[in-house]
């Protein structure tokens, strides 16, 4: 008599994403949730609904607005309650949330849940740390005495940097008990390497100028001011104007506290400092156009753009922020200067500058196998599909 195969952990699990924007996650997660549909699970996916609807899903959507960064008790409150009795009619068996809004909301509602049946299991994809933990003014802290008891309910917590492992570790240990949540080192969604593909070189003369991007939302912690006032102190180098171009490209954050105004940007590429190219969708394009991606950010949990740009053969520059080193090898595939410091960054910017072509090149080609060997989607998908499958195996 054969035996039947057994059944994979996944099959038949009900795994319910909670994430800010539903548009962005699906184009984003869409190899990952085809991987775990095939494992047989049902996907769900609450998240603030699309600009336009959304066609053959492979989730079932549930659409839910609320503010990044409103802190009207009130409305906060009303939002909770509504995922709660959302997770209770769907009664979904895991529970994957995105960021700390959603983050919090879901281990509001499984706590509340837990009192009448018993709870999903909930996973907390920390994207970053952010304001909640980096800032310490009073409303801070006390966010603080409600994220540290609500964290330790989670069955699993990912993140995307050692620094932010450690970080959270110490910060949910408690002196009264050993009991802690799993902290896992995640793979993010990994880098599609058919869309970020390396292009044939085109021959460029040794005349032609550098072209160093940033490459990124307008935010103060994303380090814009540095880029642009190294920008400026390089206009009056020594060095003939015409050995390097900057180029910016991004977002304008209109509700983030820490926005960096989009007419900052514009009055400097008015007087030359840089090339401003808006916001852009085909960032592919953008990448393939320059010689270096620099982002002197202050804090990152990994830096998609580094990694894509990297995938393209092109090198970084990027500040010394805790948990830079899982992105880049310094001096391999990137150079690292002080952050917050617009000579440093200025002065490794000449340095890159002065590299031979063929160890630029060299550096790219370092950039691409890091990647290829280490964020591919393939990584990612194994990394979600067995760290999903023991949560459901502990579950059975």
């Amino acid at each position: 008599m054969t035996q039947k195969p057994a059944r994979p952990a996944l099959a038949k699990q009900h795994l319910l994403f909670f994430a800010k924007k539903a548009d962005i996650f699906l184009t984003e997660h869409r190899h990952i949730l085809l991987a775990l549909k095939r494992q047989g699970c049902h996907l769900s996916l609450i998240a603030q609904p699309p600009p336009s609807p959304l066609s053959q899903s492979i989730v079932d959507l549930y659409p839910v607005r609320f503010s990044d960064h409103g802190k009207n008790l009130l409305r906060e409150a009303l939002v909770c309650a509504n995922i709660t009795r959302l997770l209770f009619r769907l009664r979904p068996h895991i529970v994957v949330a995105y960021t700390l809004k959603p983050i919090l909301y879901s281990a509001l509602a499984t706590t509340l849940l837990s009192l009448f049946l018993s709870p999903p299991r909930l996973v907390a994809v920390f994207t970053g740390l952010g304001r909640a933990f980096l800032q310490r003014t009073p409303f801070h802290n006390a966010l603080t005495l409600l994220v540290r008891p609500l964290l330790r309910n989670a069955a699993q917590l990912w993140v995307l940097n050692e620094h932010n492992k450690t970080f959270l570790q110490t910060f949910l240990r408690l002196k009264s008990s050993a009991r802690t949540s799993e902290i896992l080192l995640s793979k993010d969604m990994g880098i599609d390497l058919a869309r970020f593909r390396p292009l044939p070189q085109t021959k460029r003369s040794p005349l032609q100028p550098l072209r160093f991007l940033f490459l990124g939302r307008l935010l103060k912690a994303k380090g814009v001011s540095e880029y642009l006032q190294a920008a400026r102190l390089l206009q009056h180098d020594a060095s003939p104007s015409s050995a390097w171009e900057f180029w910016l490209a991004g977002s304008e954050e209109q509700n983030d506290p820490d926005r960096m105004p989009q007419g900052e940007v514009e009055k400097a590429a008015a007087r030359g400092v840089v090339t401003w190219c808006g916001e852009r969708k085909d960032t592919e394009n953008l990448l393939s156009s320059v010689d270096c991606l620099v982002l002197p950010s202050y804090h990152e949990g990994l830096p998609r753009v580094i990694l894509e740009a990297a995938a393209m053969r092109v090198p970084a520059i990027v500040a010394r922020y805790p948990g830079w080193e899982r992105a880049v090898i310094e001096n391999k595939t990137a150079l690292v200067c002080a952050c917050r410091d617009a000579r440093a960054l200025a002065e490794t910017l000449r340095t890159f500058a002065a590299l031979p072509p063929r160890q630029r090149r060299a550096m790219g080609e370092a950039a691409h196998a890091f990647v290829v060997q280490t964020f591919s989607q393939e990584e990612a998908r194994r990394f979600h599909l067995s760290s999903l499958a023991r949560l459901a195996e502990e579950g059975l």
